[in-house]
């Protein structure tokens, strides 16, 4: 017996060919081929290749923030979430640090690449600084989110930043290649706080060498790494 992938549910062009068209130019051939290709890495992947246990994560997460915290001289609020592709367009919450208050119900947010500041990260492959207060009105025209969406962002926070994680190995190997670095994507840091630390964001990544990036590599080892 056979394992069947369901087709996904933003249809692709090569998804409205029929069983009979035989017709097909060789354009046509290679999206067939190279759609079904990535569904069923998409499908057999989810929830699989970079599984970690929670408390792990946490540690990580934590360590990160103390870092953060350091570097800006912040000792208020602060959250950090990762999140990871759970299909071929879609990211969800899947590691958080600090974020198990009741306030806190975007644990269980979702966004299609290019909606909402960590689905413009994943668009763009950079940083993304979003002021969350300006956010609250412009949700649905500038971020592309829906209410539901942004009733589940906590109400006090102010202050986002969005951080792509790559995989370290494919982006030596890749060099500059724009391609190969859409290929090493893994997933997005975010890191929010209900205080107004844009500024702060700002100086975290107007750096060369950053914190940020250091500590988005080090989440990213952890995640890619085999075996403990």
């Amino acid at each position: 017996s056979g394992t069947i992938i369901p087709a996904p549910a933003t249809v692709r062009k090569s998804w409205a060919i029929a069983p009979l068209d035989f017709d097909l130019s060789n354009e046509q051939k290679d999206n067939v081929y190279r759609d079904g290709k990535n569904d069923a890495r998409d499908y057999l992947n989810v929830g699989r290749t970079w599984r970690k246990p929670d408390d792990y994560m946490k540690q990580i997460l934590q360590i990160a923030a103390s870092a953060i915290r350091q570097k800006m001289g912040h000792d208020g609020h602060l959250r950090l979430n990762v999140m990871l592709p759970i299909s071929s367009d879609t990211l969800e919450v899947v590691y958080t640090f600090d974020m198990d208050h009741t306030e806190d119900c975007d644990d269980r947010l979702q966004f299609r690449k290019g909606c909402g500041a960590c689905g413009t990260c994943w668009e763009i492959l950079d940083y993304v600084i979003c002021d969350l207060a300006d956010a609250s009105v412009t949700y649905a025209d500038q971020w592309k989110m829906d209410k539901y969406q942004q009733r589940l962002v906590r109400r006090q926070l102010t202050s986002l930043l969005c951080v792509p994680l790559f995989n370290q190995k494919k982006i030596r190997k890749g060099g500059d290649d724009p391609d190969e670095l859409r290929k090493s994507f893994v997933g997005v840091l975010n890191i929010d706080s209900d205080d107004d630390i844009l500024d702060g964001f700002r100086k975290l990544v107007q750096i060369e060498d950053s914190l940020a990036r250091h500590c988005a590599a080090m989440i990213t080892d952890r995640l890619t790494v085999v075996r403990e």
